[in-house]
């Protein structure tokens, strides 16, 4: 317990290609709002959600506090990740028993827009399934059990705007098929939302210690997180999730 601060300036630095709208979006702490550090946890895990980012962690935010105006400035630096991705892989599907490999490569666009236009929030993708997911293979026109080269430009899902992201286009798909992918994805979203909340461990807390006959010290304590109730069951829910809904075209 102390004396409740205000958050002041949040400034984000090493975001050369996202605007700060992108960003703010995501977090749970606004200027002017109470600092909980709990919501500046959460913000972190939403943060790198996004995908954009190497791993944020508290060690990447700079608070600067204000006592006499009981205002606490944030800082975060942010490392951005290769703006390419490729993968190769192996899967069975198993309507048909049929062994497909899997292979994609994609690349995230120049900075240019903002708002739903901005561009850095976009891939341009080439892949090549044998069909992205069961979930596709029920519609009434699914291309058969084969080798099915993709060439689409998504939005991933972006936490703080939800419903001007998490779709994809592709001409192969046809309207059909994209408006799928669009609901599968946002179901994955809102099933992993209750089963794998964003609840991020504390760090380890500076505990006094004091010796006899020495002056007083401190020193790290930390304490295992209480494991989520049903939490293989958790686990393997949005795991499965995962396998029916997402549609790996990113």
């Amino acid at each position: 317990p102390g004396p409740v601060y205000t958050v002041g300036r949040i400034e984000f630095r090493g975001n050369h290609s996202f605007s700060d709208a992108t960003l703010r979006r995501a977090m749970l702490l606004e200027e002017g709002d109470p600092f909980d550090r709990d919501r500046l946890r959460r913000s972190l895990a939403r943060l790198n959600r996004l995908g954009f980012f190497e791993p944020l962690t508290e060690n990447d935010v700079a608070m600067e506090r204000a006592p006499g105006e009981r205002r606490v400035d944030l800082t975060l630096s942010l490392r951005q990740q290769p703006r390419g991705r490729w993968s190769l892989s192996g899967s069975i599907i198993p309507f048909g028993q049929d062994i497909f490999p899997e292979a994609g490569i994609s690349s995230r666009l120049p900075g240019w827009g903002r708002g739903v236009l901005e561009a850095s929030t976009y891939y341009a993708a080439f892949s090549v399934f044998g069909i992205p997911s069961p979930i596709l293979r029920a519609l009434p026109h699914a291309a058969p059990a084969r080798a099915l080269p993709l060439i689409s430009l998504g939005r991933p899902y972006l936490p703080g705007q939800a419903w001007l992201s998490g779709f994809s286009l592709s001409p192969q798909l046809g309207r059909q098929g994209s408006l799928a992918t669009y609901g599968m994805i946002h179901a994955d979203q809102a099933i992993r939302s209750v089963l794998l909340p964003d609840h991020p461990p504390a760090p380890p807390l500076e505990v006094p210690i004091k010796r006899a006959g020495g002056a007083a010290t401190s020193g790290p304590l930390t304490c295992e997180a209480r494991p989520p109730r049903l939490g293989w069951l958790r686990s393997a829910g949005a795991l499965a999730a995962d396998w029916l809904l997402a549609p790996r075209l990113f």
